[in-house]
């Protein structure tokens, strides 16, 4: 066993993962270097990696594609290995280190094989009715759609930890009572074996509850699956900290959440495949602008035209 320690963080977006992996930051694990560390203390190569598997099995952050047992050994998740073992050198010769990404969730199978270390799951979640309603003002999506990515992302976490060591934070707790809630992670991660010396009481400041725009006590039978309902209850009753987490019996999703996810889906493809017709086009307008220029400039002896800058704006941007 190493004497290493990797916590990864799994949670839906909008759970409050970004207000843990600063916390922790502050408790003393190591988040990687800062040039490689975002805005949302996510670590860019580490993110870069799970956009590209999403993408590698057709799917998106926002359309999770179906992963079936064994999807980390298909040829297009091994192709990405590389990059992703030069992304985890970034965390060499930490002795705790973690990083945050709500993608982890999903592929987490992959990092694991991947780690030289057992890792410590972390798992945030949040109540789906507020998660809507954060993805609402953020990226203007429908309540039937985010609490169907809530349930994609929280029973993938649930079933990522299997067997692993398990903290659960409920964001309500987090933002309601940090000092509290940071002092019981840092005692759980300690039981589990991860001893962050950091004072939680300065940690605390790491959290903004003013940044808390949503609240929702109630779930409305009206606005999630009776599936969503159970695993919301199955999250709650949880044990905050587990040393071989059991992953509880997980339903199928209801058939209309897995149809939105799907609608999303091909809306992504549809808009990609218009991309790139827009852009064949404006290739094609270029190519017949020069073409037809050339053609003046044999006849009348006139310059040719500089060769265009991609990045640059045109007068076809406006079409």
């Amino acid at each position: 066993m190493s004497d290493r320690t990797p916590i990864v963080l799994l949670g839906m977006h909008r759970s409050g993962t970004s207000a843990l992996a600063r916390s922790l930051a502050a408790l003393g694990a190591w988040m990687g270097s800062p040039e490689h560390i975002s805005r949302r203390s996510e670590h860019a190569l580490m993110q870069s990696c799970n956009q590209q598997v999403l993408a590698a099995l057709g799917g998106h952050w926002s359309a999770p594609p179906p992963l079936e047992p064994g999807w980390s050994r298909r040829p297009e998740v091994r192709a990405l290995e590389p990059a992703a073992r030069r992304s985890l050198a970034d965390f060499e010769g930490q002795r705790v280190f973690a990083w945050k990404d709500p993608r982890n969730a999903l592929t987490f199978e992959m990092w694991c094989a991947l780690l030289e270390a057992e890792p410590v799951v972390v798992i945030p979640y949040r109540h789906p009715l507020e998660v809507a309603a954060s993805l609402a003002r953020r990226n203007h999506f429908g309540t039937g759609l985010s609490c169907a990515l809530w349930e994609v992302y929280n029973r993938a976490a649930l079933r990522s930890a299997a067997g692993h060591r398990t903290v659960l934070v409920h964001y309500a707790d987090l933002v309601a009572h940090p000092g509290a809630t940071l002092r019981s992670l840092q005692d759980d991660l300690g039981a589990l074996g991860v001893d962050l010396a950091g004072d939680p009481g300065a940690a605390a400041a790491e959290i903004d509850a003013a940044r808390r725009h949503h609240v929702a006590e109630e779930l409305a039978e009206d606005l999630v699956t009776p599936q969503q309902m159970r695993l919301w209850s199955a999250l709650r009753a949880q044990p905050p900290v587990q040393q071989e987490f059991v992953t509880p019996a997980l339903e199928r999703p209801h058939v209309a959440s897995s149809e939105l996810i799907a609608a999303r889906g091909a809306a992504l493809g549809f808009a990609s495949e218009r991309l790139d017709l827009v852009l064949q086009l404006r290739s094609r307008k270029e190519l017949a602008r020069r073409l037809v220029h050339r053609t003046w400039v044999r006849v009348r002896g006139l310059p040719d035209l500089p060769e265009a800058d991609p990045d640059a704006a045109s007068d076809d941007d406006a079409d």
